[in-house]
């Protein structure tokens, strides 16, 4: 009961959305948008993250750690890691600079190992071509950095199909910060995609997706988002009234049936927001809650 209170308290104060996404952004210069010597907030890539995700539905909190002409070693010494869903490293340029390569890869080992332990997923973005083919020291970082992140379960987003463009040696355009935030942002999208659908996969059917369904419904949420595509899952349970559909829910997900006082209250939001927002709603609580017992 007490945790019920405190339950319907969160959803009277905060509608029926979700707890944001907490992304935190390690970085420099490239992770504030800075071109023509002016940092430009609308051309940053943790902006541009963020804008991309909540029109898909998936609301964001970033703090974005970025300073400008720092290093991996800068950040191993001056930064403090708050607890984090997604952690994005986003560094290199300086350090191609400043860094021998023995110091940069022990660095990055430990900027690796400290955000492990507030991270629950950590991308690393490194833009290897961002000086240009020809500089190799650069290329020869992203290929350590790679290797770092295969070796440590990381997952690497890289650009080095794409030349970006410059506005002066070291910054991109702000169609070069697209091209990079691009990048990006169609590998959260769908990785986020995927583990949600396969929590409503749970929810709804009582067991994990099978490949094509997975990447059918991933795919589709990406480009419309979460609560069209969780109500078009919904329509598949067969499941004609509200109340068996609580029932469904409660069981697949928390094996056991709901209170009254719980149930009632989220037939109220079928009522007010249909059944797939509502149940969106449901697995982000069950989320919060996993994450406070961990």
């Amino acid at each position: 009961m007490k945790y019920l209170a405190i339950l319907l308290f969160i959803l009277a104060t905060h509608s029926v959305s979700a707890e944001p996404l907490r992304i935190m952004f390690i970085g420099e210069s490239t992770s504030l948008g800075y071109y023509d010597g002016v940092e430009h907030e609308e051309s940053s890539i943790p902006l541009m993250l963020k804008q991309n995700l909540e029109a898909i539905g998936i609301p964001v909190a970033v703090d974005n750690k970025a300073v400008i002409s720092t290093t991996v070693g800068w950040h191993l010494a001056n930064s403090s890691f708050s607890a984090s869903d997604i952690v994005i490293i986003q560094l290199g340029i300086n350090d191609a600079v400043n860094t021998e390569v023995c110091q940069f890869i022990n660095d990055c080992t430990q900027l690796i190992d400290t955000v492990k332990q507030v991270g629950k997923t950590i991308y690393i973005a490194m833009p290897n071509k961002i000086f240009g083919s020809e500089n190799i020291q650069l290329e020869y970082y992203a290929y350590l950095m790679e290797k770092i992140g295969i070796e440590k379960s990381m997952i690497v987003v890289g650009s080095s199909a794409q030349e970006v463009p410059l506005s002066d040696v070291y910054h991109p355009t702000p169609a070069g910060y697209e091209m990079l935030g691009e990048n990006l942002k169609n590998r959260l999208v769908k990785d986020i995609s995927v583990t949600h659908v396969t929590k409503l996969y749970i929810a709804l059917f009582n067991r994990v997706p099978e490949k094509e369904g997975l990447d059918y419904w991933s795919d589709k949420m990406s480009l419309y988002g979460r609560d069209l595509i969780a109500q078009q899952m919904v329509s598949f349970t067969g499941v004609e009234s509200d109340s068996d559909f609580i029932d469904l829910i409660y069981f697949n997900t928390m094996n056991r049936v709901p209170d009254v006082e719980g149930k009632n209250y989220w037939m109220n939001s079928i009522l007010n927001y249909g059944r797939g927002a509502t149940l969106n709603t449901i697995i982000g609580i069950l989320e919060e809650k996993s994450k406070c017992k961990n």
